[in-house]
């Protein structure tokens, strides 16, 4: 009888103990169950785990999950997200605009092309995810507020800090980012969830929309 793909995965966690050595592919496999199949399994993994993370119960199931497996595997993202909370003291704080350029500043200043990064924090201005949005040219219709604020209340972030680059290594804010800001911001609003800072962020220096007065 042919082994089932879940039987080889549950053989290389066993072998690999869940450390570093087990891919993706398999521990999606051990979630989605008996009918967990190589196509299926490596589709889903081929996403990278920041992207499936991130999916609904819905889009799951259009990836061709039963509503069951959608839910184990959703189980399994939250448990990581609970487990990610116990250790608050190792979170990176933002208590002022030079620490989210600190923070954004390796992320984002060396790229080649525009990248619209977003911290999100908690009450304590902790970091508890972080996402680049969008990238190439930014213009109010590419930053749109529901794609920035749809990852705020998947991971019930109390606030949000929003960060782009200048490759031209001005960070003199354009009249397209400042339009930006205050969009962001009044939609922000209505939904709770407050836009601390808008920075644009280059490799040497900085400028805080905040600071500029657009918040």
């Amino acid at each position: 009888m042919e082994k089932k793909y879940i039987e080889t995965a549950r053989e290389v966690l066993s072998s690999y103990g869940f450390g570093q050595g087990v891919d993706l592919q398999h521990l999606l496999a051990v979630l989605i169950g008996p009918k967990a199949t190589p196509e299926l399994c490596g589709r889903l993994s081929a996403k990278g785990i920041q992207d499936l993370a991130d999916l609904t119960e819905h889009e799951l199931c259009r990836e061709g999950l039963t509503l069951t497996q959608a839910q184990r595997v959703m189980a399994g993202f939250q448990v990581g997200r609970k487990w990610s909370f116990v250790s608050d003291e190792q979170r990176f704080t933002v208590r002022s605009p030079e620490d989210a350029y600190n923070y954004l500043r390796t992320k984002i200043a060396y790229e080649k092309q525009e990248v619209f990064y977003v911290l999100y924090l908690n009450t304590k201005n902790q970091v508890i995810y972080e996402r680049a949005v969008f990238k190439g040219s930014l213009n109010a219709s590419l930053v749109h507020p529901r794609e920035t604020y749809r990852f705020a209340v998947q991971h019930s972030a109390a606030s949000i800090v929003c960060g782009h680059n200048h490759p031209s290594h001005d960070p003199s804010p354009s009249r397209e980012d400042i339009d930006i800001t205050k969009r962001l911001a009044e939609c922000g609003k209505l939904m709770g969830i407050e836009l601390l800072d808008h920075l644009v962020v280059c490799q040497e220096k900085y400028v805080s929309l905040k600071e500029k007065g657009c918040l």
